[in-house]
């Protein structure tokens, strides 16, 4: 038989009982991390080793971003519609973050401007691409297109950051591609001081003197042949087999000697046939 007191004992167990199992879910979700909304250029993709890397708005570089559950990773790809991600395109996506990490969970493609002329300062260059950031307005990116991929790729090298360009560019099945760049002129620079007469060789420390280093590889002619070969295989998959030849003959002619010429070449032999 049951006295008051053990009745009340079991009721209040039942009561923390409850209590724990209503809180679990929220202890779960927490774990889970808050999810963000958020929107950048991606500056590159890593799908094999599980991540890709976005230059979110507002942030001064790229951030690693690592697949989270069930991301889906054909949006980089050639789906109908033009609706794949390419590098440097706009995104919007969702992410979490739990410590260091963050883990994007979705992404769809920005939908771009056909044309225009934009007028910023530049964040970044190589000879492949540049990203501008307008006075007022969002970070994009602005790559090399045909036909003057070689003559745009070198006038990008020699862009820093800083510099005010203005880009008129209309945007392919991929990203926007450059058409022309201005560069506004430089600031002169600040005086240097008169360096102080060397010490005679008596008294100098014994110096060692190294190679340069160089700042770039010297596969970038196969880097370019190869983004190249990347279009013209894009237009082949659409049925644009005229301009799909023109720029493979591009390739075989302007990087002599590379994989990628190669490929091309044997890729006209097939068309031809």
């Amino acid at each position: 038989m049951l006295t008051n007191g053990r009745l009340a004992a079991m009721v209040l167990a039942a009561a923390l009982l409850a209590g724990g199992a209503a809180e679990a879910p929220k202890k779960a979700s927490k774990a889970k991390g808050k999810r963000i909304a958020a929107a950048g250029i991606v500056t590159d993709v890593k799908d094999k080793q599980g991540f890709v890397m976005i230059w979110t708005d507002g942030e001064d570089a790229p951030a690693k971003y690592v697949f989270g559950e069930g991301f889906d990773k054909t949006v980089f790809g050639f789906p109908p519609a033009g609706k794949a991600i390419f590098t440097v395109g706009r995104v919007h996506f969702t992410y979490t973050k739990s410590d260091d990490t963050r883990q994007v969970l979705s992404m769809r493609k920005e939908k771009p401007r056909a044309r225009g002329t934009v007028t910023g300062r530049v964040l970044f260059a190589n000879d492949f691409w540049v990203a501008v950031k307008p006075r007022t307005g969002r970070l994009e990116g602005y790559a090399v297109g045909p036909p003057a991929w070689k003559e745009m790729g070198k006038r990008l090298k020699t862009l820093r950051k800083g510099d005010v360009v203005t880009i008129k560019f209309y945007t392919d099945i991929e990203r926007h591609r450059i058409v022309t760049l201005d560069v506004a002129p430089r600031k002169p620079a600040a005086k240097t001081p008169v360096p102080k007469p060397p010490a005679p060789a008596s008294s100098r420390p014994a110096t060692t003197t190294s190679a340069p280093a160089t700042s770039r590889p010297a596969s970038s002619s196969e880097q370019q042949a190869r983004a190249k070969l990347k279009l013209a295989q894009l237009y082949l998959d659409n049925g644009i087999k005229k301009r799909a030849k023109e720029l493979l003959a591009s390739i075989v002619k302007s990087h002599p000697g590379t994989e990628a010429a190669k490929e091309a070449q044997a890729r006209l032999t097939e068309l031809r046939d």
